[in-house]
Parts: structure tokens; C-alpha cells; sequence
């Protein structure tokens, strides 16, 4: 691209500059409306930034990062990824000399069945005054959506908290539900992106239930949790398809006020056994959990539940397919949550995405 000034095609993902072809040049986004979710990475490609710099600029009252209008690319071989959030904003995703992140999403290997992304601000409805959240839309393939009730509170949206972009904050007590889903039959593989706000010491048990049915952790239900048992003085993390299985939950270390990327794979048509990771390193690939939800239409709860075990904590984002992923396909999407977050530093050195993204 080597025009002075460019409007960047909706549908275009990467952009290459050539700055000295056409000085001072401003590249104009497309309305964040008009590209939900979309990802547009522009780099300096022939490295001339550092002695003609170039500016990327929003139309209309759209914004970068909530309140600039522009940026400028100034260093040489910068790299900016920039995301919509399909109504008038910008984010910052990443913004470094390197290589070129890609427009992944995890829908490029197969759509979720349930895939609630507190960065996709078009399946949100909240309040601007208080930033409670009433409505939060499945991206998956699920029509369902988790909506608050009026008995419990619901979340906060809290904007540009974690690498530029939403996260849902709960309390102990907050909830958003579904009035009816089905969870299937079958190997599960999970994600999520999280945050406990404090460190659990009582004595009774506490969780961060990111996917829960609401029958009471009974068997039929399908549950994805992290939390402590009070009891036994352990934090665990795990995926259970029915029945209670807290025992056989991999042990997790707990880490207040820093954000960590949960993944787990659940082969229980085959051996009906768990492995569990955090930040891309594994913490058990072994534990056994036989009992298998029965497919049956439930409430369920996103993010928080009906049980008085749960804690506060904050929620990006959390991804469940119905199928097992491959090692490689767990990888990329703990790459695209890595990097989409701010939270590559997390991940081992060894893992395919610590330093490119997927």
C-alpha cells in the first residue's frame, strides 16, 4: 500500500505499508459497525517508520482504545492488531516490532458449541450508568443467551481492563443464567480466561464457575469450575461431565489478581479420563471422572451459580466444543487466548505460540 491516503477495505485482515512511497500517508479504518469481531493487523513492512512515520485514523465518531481518534506508526517494522467490537471502537490488541500476528479465531477449527467473549461487545447488553450486564449472547453455535434474573444481581461489564479490552466482573453473589440448554453426550474440550480476586482461605469450599447446569453439581449435570476445597486446603481446577467430582480434580496453585488461561480435555467416551492445563503447561493428563452428563435440557449459568461456594472473580472468556481437540488444536486456541489477551508471557517457553500467534 503505498498511496498517501488509503481507506482499508472492510473485508481486508493484513495491511503492509510501504510509508516511503507516500509520506505522511493516514490509513482510515472501516466503521467498527460494519466489521464485528474483526481483527485488521497493519505493519510497517519495509521498515521505514523510523524516518517517515504513518497514521492510522478512525472516520466518523469511532475511537481506538475508547479515546483516540488516531495512532501513529513511528518505529521501524511496527506492528499494529487493532480489534472491532462491532459498535464504534477500536481496541488495541497488540502493538510491537515483529512478525505479524494472524487472524485466527477459534471458530477456524470448529465452531464451538458455547463460546461467551466478553470482547464482543455486540452480543452484550448493559447499562451505561452502572454497567450491569442484563444480556450475554452465545458467539457459539447454541442460541442461547445468559440473561440476569431477579433474584440475584448480575456482572459488571468493565471496559478496557485487560489488555485494551471487556471483561465480566462478579461478586460472590452475582449470576447471568440460561434458562435452557443442552450440553451433549460425549468428549468436551474447554478454555477460559480468568481471574480470582482473592486469595481462598475459609473453610468452606469456593469456586469460579465458568460453565455450570443448575441442578446442584448432581449427576445429568455438566460443570467447568475452578475453586477450593475448604476441607482439604487445595485449589483445583477441572471439567466434570455428571456427578460430584472434586477429589480427582487437578491441583491448581492460586494466584490472586492475575489473570490465567485455563484449557482442559475431557476423553470420556473413550477412557473417561480429564487433562487439565494452565497457561499452556500441564498440570494432569490422568485423573479419572467416569460419570457422563445425560444430555438433557437444563438451566445453566455462565460466569457465576445458584451455590453459596462461589467467589468474585473477573471473566474474559470462556470456549467449550463438544468434541476432543487434538494437541495442536488445544495449542492454538491457548495461542489465540494468549496473545488476544495480553497473556503470551504466560505461556511456557516451549509451547508453538509463545512467540507468534496462531
Amino acid at each position: 500500500m503505498s498511496s498517501s491516503n488509503v481507506d482499508i477495505p472492510p473485508d481486508r485482515s493484513i495491511v503492509a505499508v510501504n510509508n516511503l512511497a507516500g509520506p505522511n500517508k493516514v490509513l482510515f479504518l472501516p466503521a467498527a459497525s460494519t466489521v464485528p469481531g474483526r481483527f485488521i493487523t497493519i505493519k510497517d513492512y519495509y521498515g521505514n517508520s523510523g524516518s517517515s512515520s504513518f497514521t492510522v485514523s478512525t472516520t466518523s465518531n469511532n475511537r481506538i482504545d475508547r479515546f483516540n481518534s488516531s495512532i501513529v506508526i513511528s518505529t521501524s517494522f511496527q506492528c499494529l492488531t487493532l480489534l472491532s467490537d462491532g459498535i464504534s471502537n477500536w481496541a488495541t490488541v497488540a502493538n510491537e516490532n515483529g512478525p505479524i500476528p494472524l487472524t485466527f479465531l477459534p471458530s477456524d477449527i470448529a465452531t464451538p458449541g458455547i463460546w461467551f467473549d466478553a470482547a464482543f461487545l455486540p452480543n452484550i447488553t448493559f447499562d451505561s450508568a452502572n454497567c450491569n450486564v442484563t444480556s450475554w449472547s452465545n458467539r457459539g453455535s447454541k442460541v442461547v443467551a445468559a440473561g440476569s434474573n431477579a433474584s440475584q444481581p448480575p456482572p459488571k461489564l468493565f471496559q478496557q481492563r485487560l489488555n485494551s479490552l471487556n471483561v465480566m466482573s462478579y461478586s460472590a453473589s452475582n449470576i447471568l443464567i440460561i434458562p435452557a440448554m443442552t450440553v451433549a453426550y460425549g468428549d468436551k474440550t474447554v478454555f477460559a480466561v480468568c481471574k480470582q480476586n482473592s486469595i481462598w482461605t475459609a473453610s468452606s469450599a469456593r469456586a469460579i464457575p465458568f460453565i455450570v447446569g443448575q441442578t446442584g453439581y448432581n449427576f445429568g449435570d455438566f460443570v467447568f469450575t475452578m475453586g477450593y476445597d475448604g476441607a482439604n486446603g487445595s485449589n483445583f481446577v477441572g471439567t466434570v461431565n455428571g456427578g460430584y467430582c472434586f477429589p480427582t480434580f487437578a491441583n491448581i496453585a492460586q494466584t490472586s489478581n492475575i489473570y490465567t488461561i485455563l484449557s482442559g480435555v475431557n476423553t470420556i467416551v473413550n477412557d473417561g479420563r480429564v487433562g487439565m492445563w494452565q497457561n499452556g503447561s500441564l498440570l494432569n493428563s490422568n485423573f479419572l471422572c467416569p460419570a457422563e452428563n445425560n444430555g438433557a435440557s437444563m438451566q445453566f449459568s455462565i460466569g457465576g451459580g445458584t451455590q453459596d461456594r462461589n467467589a468474585s472473580h473477573e471473566l474474559a472468556e470462556v470456549i467449550l466444543y463438544e468434541s476432543a481437540l487434538t494437541v495442536a488444536e488445544r495449542q492454538r486456541i491457548e495461542g489465540y487466548l494468549a496473545w488476544k489477551w495480553g497473556l503470551r508471557n504466560l505461556l511456557p517457553a516451549d509451547h508453538p505460540y509463545k512467540n507468534a500467534s496462531p
